[in-house]
C-alpha cells in the first residue's frame, strides 16, 4: 500500500479504474485530465484504482497511485480528445512522479 492513497475526486464525473488525474489546486481535489486546462488539471499526476461514481456528488474519495508504482500503459484511461503528443507529455509527467507506464 506504500504507493497508494485515499483521496477526494471531484465531482460530476463517473471515474473508470485506470483513469489518468490531475489536481485541481483551487478546489483541492483530483480530477480527470484535462490537458487543456490552466488549474493544475492539465498536470498528469495519479492514477485510479478503481471505478467511482460521483456525477451527483459535490466530492468523493477513491484511491490513487501516487509514486513508486509500475502501471500497464495499455490500462490506462485517457481523456477522449487526447492526442498522441499529449498521452506522451503525460506519461512524462506520471514518470517524475515515480509512475511508470510498462
Amino acid at each position: 500500500r506504500y504507493s497508494r492513497d485515499t483521496v477526494d475526486l471531484q465531482g460530476g464525473f463517473k471515474y473508470k479504474s485506470g483513469m489518468v488525474l490531475g489536481y485541481w489546486t483551487s478546489g483541492e481535489v483530483y480530477a480527470p485530465l484535462d490537458v487543456d486546462a490552466d488549474n493544475g488539471k492539465q498536470h498528469a499526476v495519479a492514477v485510479l484504482m478503481d471505478d467511482v461514481d460521483a456525477t451527483d456528488l459535490p466530492f468523493v474519495e477513491g484511491v490513487v497511485i501516487k509514486r513508486h508504482a509500475q502501471v500497464l500503459s495499455s490500462a490506462l484511461v485517457w481523456p477522449s480528445d487526447i492526442d498522441p503528443g499529449e498521452i506522451t507529455t503525460a506519461l512524462g509527467q506520471l514518470d517524475v512522479a515515480g509512475i511508470l507506464g510498462v
